[in-house]
Formats: C-alpha cells, structure tokens, sequence
C-alpha cells in the first residue's frame, strides 16, 4: 500500500511501533495529505478513530467564503465557514442545515442559530434551534427567554406547536414523563404504555425510583378521569374530599341545568348549612326539586329502600304555620289533607283543611282492611282494641229486641227460666262465661240481648202485676165478708 506523507515521515517511522496504515502528526507539524482507509491521529500516537484529536484542540482555518473543513459522503456533508462564522450540514439531495450567529456585541445576546434551507437555497424554517448566549434553548425562536424561560417552543407557522416525550417500550411499567423540580418538590407529567392504559395520562408528585410514589390526576385511555385516583371507572372521579367555590360566594357546585341554562340542582352550603335544593341561576329563588323524577325509590337513613320514600331513623318536619309534622295527600282541590305531627300540644293523625282552620273527618281503611290498636293482628274485626277504650259516646249500629213484644212472641215462664239457670248456670240466650273468654261479646249484639232480658222482665213485672191487682180484689172482698160475717155474729150475741 502507498503511503503519503511529508517532512515528519522520518519521526513517524522511527517511532517502530505504530500499527500499519496509520499516520502520526507529531505536535507542530502542519499540512496531511489524503491517506484513505487509514486512522488518523493528532496529538495522539493510537487513534482509535479515522481522525483522533489530542491535546489542546483542534483549530480549522479555510480561506474567506470557503469551507474550512468540508467532508461529504453519497448525500450528506459538513461545512463550517470562518468569515461569517457559520456552518452548515446539508444533504445535496434535499436540504441544509446552518448554523448561524448573532454576531452580537453582548455576550447575553450572542445566540446561535439552525436553520434549515431547501437544496435550492429557500429557507424552510427559521431558527429552528437556538441557544442564547445567556443559556436559554429555543425551538421555533433564535429569542428563547420569554418571562425567564430556560426552554422555548414557539412557532410563526399556521400549525400546531408541539412538543414530544415518547416512550416506545410496551412494558408494564414503561412511561413517558416531563418532570418539573423546584426547592426540593418534583412533579411529573406523564403518560403510561399500552400495557399501563389505566392511566394513560396522569400528574404525579415525590419521584421515587423514576416513578411518582403518587399519581394525583389521570385520564384512561377511554376518556375517564380519575382525581386522587389512577383507575376512574366513571368520566370523572374523586377519591378524597372536595371544595368548590362559586362566583357569588357560595361553597358547593351546580348539576345539570334546564334547556335555558337558568335552573340547575345546588350541592354545597346554603344558608349556613349544607344544602340539595333547586336553584335559579342568580340564587335569588328556590325551584322544586324532584328526587327519581323518572322512577326509582328514594331512601334516607338506608340503602335498600322498597318504597318511593323510606326514612330509616327519627324524622322531624316543620311546616310554615309553626307545627311540627306533614301534610299526606290532598283532596281534588288541594284544601284538604291528613295531617300527622304536633296539634294542641300532643301528637295527632287528622284531617285538617289548608288553614288549619278546620279539623275534617279521617277515615281509616276507607276502602277495606282492619284496624289494630294495641295490635298487629286485628284479624277479621274492622277494629280490633287491645287494652282499655274510653268514650263519652259509643254509637253501635245493630239489630234491636223489640220482637219480644210482638204478639206471639213466647215468654218462658220463670219457672222455666229457673230451671235453665240451674242447670246452665246463666240466663236463657246469654253466652256463658266460657264462651265469652274464648270469643268475646258482640257490644251491639250483647246490647240487643241484654235489652231484651229487660223486656221479658219488664213483661213478667206486668203480669205479676195483673196478678196482684186480682189478688189485692179478692183480698178486699174477703175483708169485706170478713166485716160483714162479724157485724152478724155480734148482733146474735147481744154483744156490740
């Protein structure tokens, strides 16, 4: 193989030891030739590379308006230039690369630029990469340091700026993150892989290994976001207490509104106390609020409620007159009510008009069914009572005995009743006391009965009484015999 070389060839080849095709410049020396296919090494004895520099550095001086230094390949070059002090890497195919200086009086000032032109010398993109003399990065802009920015991304174009963390590993644990730290406190936004799509976006805080120890805001990859936790299953939820404020004040949040944007559900505080309440726009007036408006039952105090409204607990309800209770129901005209609370002093159940003005009739089981007071079993009596019922009044509508005055009613004789009682031990058509203990009495049918032992009395009064008048007459014309027989003998006698 041919070898060029200048004068220092005779130092070069008494060094003895260097490897075959490989050129050594000792210090000083100026001026190489083309020496393909072999290393290059100045400064050095041992290039490990085709060109190896060693020493205090390399300085490359071109004439004005040439390439200091120009190496090309099939497409691609290198270019410095010193008069101007730019330079530039192209691909003669396509496009070129310059950087170019500020050539600025202040040191701050002095920044560096990349531009990028077509192979026909049209700028493509202007400062496509700059460092600022004071040290700022600046993508898009030779100017970086807008409001004290270390790193700028701007662009004059009309697209999209974007700025690209990726991560091409679809390991479980494999992430791209843009991490921010200031005064010990580090914070990360990320993005997880395929493998991690729980939280395909989150904000995390405390880097510990690489990763955030916690992970405060995420969004799955299908579009749920999840605060204070990683796997939201909703479109948005919470883990951990929140707070709202609105605009006029008040703490809590709005829900839903109406098709003009001016009614809506309130959660929050409201008059000093937390509050669910329809609400107008402007909070200057409450709205109804419906609870399962399109069906479904509402429970307080449970989690399982079987009917519209189930209340598990003690419950309290004030109306606008100043009661305690509630008004159930309403008649056609929505003047009458039964109302259940505090009335006189003592809780009721009864029928009350709009006013309170005007207790109305209540009635229970109006339409079938049983009563129980005292119990749970009134079984087949429309009012079944367990203790004690005083009344100033009992109307019983029932049948009445005044068939025992008809007149071929039969009236026992008392000797007949007589032996009835010895032997029954109880009035003739009065259940005994055995039968009463097991069934009870009838309180109108007893009546009916009690009344018509009166009346048979009352009957066998009237004829001892017929019989005493006939007796009380004999007993009268016997007397008078008696006077009338004496007043004889006495005058047989002599005697007065």
């Amino acid at each position: 193989m041919k070898k060029y070389c200048y004068a220092f060839v005779v130092a070069a080849a008494t060094v003895g030891h260097l490897p075959a095709q490989t050129v050594y410049i000792p210090g000083g020396s100026s001026g190489i030739g083309s020496i393909s296919g072999s290393n290059v090494g100045v400064g050095t004895d041992t290039p490990a590379k085709t060109l190896s520099v060693a020493g205090n550095g390399l300085l490359i001086r071109g004439a004005a308006g040439s390439s200091a230094i120009h190496l090309r390949g099939v497409g691609t070059g290198l270019a410095f230039n010193r008069d101007a002090d730019t330079g530039s890497i192209y691909n003669s195919s396509a496009y070129a690369y310059q950087w170019q200086r500020t050539e600025s009086t202040t040191a701050a000032n002095d920044n560096l630029a990349l531009q990028v032109y077509t192979n026909s010398g049209s700028q493509v993109t202007p400062n496509a990469f700059a460092i600022t003399g004071a040290g700022n990065v600046g993508i898009g802009t030779a100017s970086a340091g807008y409001m004290g920015s270390l790193l700028q991304i701007q662009t004059d174009q009309n697209a999209t700026t974007r700025a690209m963390v990726k991560n091409d590993s679809s390991g479980a644990s494999a992430a791209s993150e843009f991490v921010l730290n200031a005064w010990g406190n580090t914070w990360a936004l990320g993005m997880g892989s395929s493998a991690n799509n729980s939280n395909a976006f989150y904000i995390g805080k405390d880097i510990a290994g690489g990763t955030p120890a916690a992970k405060y805001f995420s969004i799955t990859t299908g579009g749920n976001v999840g605060i204070g936790t990683t796997s939201p299953g909703t479109r948005l939820e919470v883990t951990g207490t929140t707070k709202f404020k609105t605009d006029i004040g008040y703490y809590g949040t709005r829900i839903g509104s109406n098709a003009g944007g001016d009614s809506y559900v309130w959660l929050g505080s409201r008059v000093g106390v937390p509050a669910i309440q329809g609400q107008n726009d402007g909070f200057t007036s409450p709205l109804p609020l419906a609870l399962q408006a399109e069906g479904g039952n509402v429970g307080i105090g449970t989690t399982s409620p079987g009917a519209r409204l189930e209340v598990t607990g003690t419950t309290k309800f004030k109306v606008d007159n100043g009661y305690y209770g509630t008004r159930i129901g309403s008649n056609a005209g929505g003047d009458s009510y039964v109302w259940i609370g505090s009335r006189i002093g003592v809780p009721v159940i009864q029928g009350q008009n709009d006013g309170f003005t005007s207790p109305l009739p209540l009635a229970l089981q109006a339409e079938g069914g049983n009563v129980g007071i005292g119990t749970t079993n009134p079984g087949t009596y429309k009012l079944a009572v367990v203790g004690k019922i005083h009344a100033t009044e009992v109307v019983v509508e029932t049948g009445w005995s005044d068939y025992v005055f008809a007149d071929d009613y039969r009236l026992a004789p008392l000797s007949e009743v007589e032996a009835h009682i010895k032997a029954e031990k109880h009035l003739p058509g009065i259940p005994s006391a055995a039968e009463v203990a097991q069934g009870g009495i009838s309180l109108g049918d007893m009546q009916a009965k009690l009344l018509a032992k009166v009346e048979e009395l009352t009957l066998h009064v009237i004829e001892m009484k017929k019989e005493n008048a006939a007796q009380s007459d004999r007993l009268g014309a016997l007397e008078q015999e008696n006077v009338r027989l004496r007043q004889q003998l006495s005058a047989l006698v002599g005697h007065p």
